[in-house]
This record gives C-alpha cells, structure tokens and sequence, in this order.
C-alpha cells in the first residue's frame, strides 16, 4: 500500500524533524551564548535589517539551513547555482545525454545520500 501524502509528510515530519519555519508545535528553545568575529556580527545585523528580520529569526534561519542540508555537503564537492544558471546549462546539453545522466546519478546517489545522512535504506528513508 503506498502511503497518502499526510502520511508520507508526517513522517519526515517526525522522523527528520524538518517543519517548515515556526510550525513545529512542539518546538523548543535554548538560549546560548556564542562569540563571533566582529566583522561576522556586523554583516549578520546589517542583513537582518535589509530583510526586515530580527538578529536572531536571520541567525535561526541560517542554523535552519545547515541542520538540514549543509552540513550533509560539506567534503562532498557541492556546488551551489542559481536556477537560472541551471537552466542554461541544462538547455546547452542534449535531452538523451541529461538522461543518461539522470539514470546513471539516480541509481546510486540517492543511496549514498542516505548513507552520508545514517539512515537506513528503505521506503521510509527515501519518502
């Protein structure tokens, strides 16, 4: 039986614990005291400014970003591209070679993602 999509958004919900920014009910809080670099602190309360956000809404989202994704990057030679970049790359290359391609990433990275993450190969880790 494949799962609904409640179901499915559930149980990443739980099991990864990634809620879209302030919807965790269940959210808690700790207060910590870190020390940065001036220069850090400087362009980190400038940008929260220009974004209309509090230091530490900017500071949560920063955090935000590397619990979920980053850090599953780091030493694994990502690169980082505007969409519209992508989208030049992809319409200078032939559609049966970005096939190929997509097949060949697909049969493998997904596995080594998990296994970068420690989880288990399974439905449930992939869904």
């Amino acid at each position: 039986m494949v799962p609904s999509v409640a179901q499915t958004l559930n149980h990443n919900l739980n099991v990864y614990k990634l809620y879209p920014r302030g919807s965790d009910p269940r959210r808690k809080t700790t207060t910590r005291t870190i020390r940065i670099a001036q220069r850090y602190d400087e362009v980190l309360k400038e940008e929260s400014e220009r974004r209309g956000l509090s230091f530490n809404a900017l500071m949560d989202r920063i955090l935000q970003r590397y619990v979920e994704a980053q850090r599953f990057f780091e030493g694994q030679m990502a690169v980082t591209l505007l969409d519209q970049t992508f989208q030049e790359i992809l319409d200078g290359i032939d559609e049966t070679h970005i096939r190929e391609l997509a097949l060949d990433a697909g049969s493998t990275r997904p596995q080594d993602r998990l296994r970068i993450r420690g989880l288990p190969l399974d439905h449930d880790s992939l869904v």
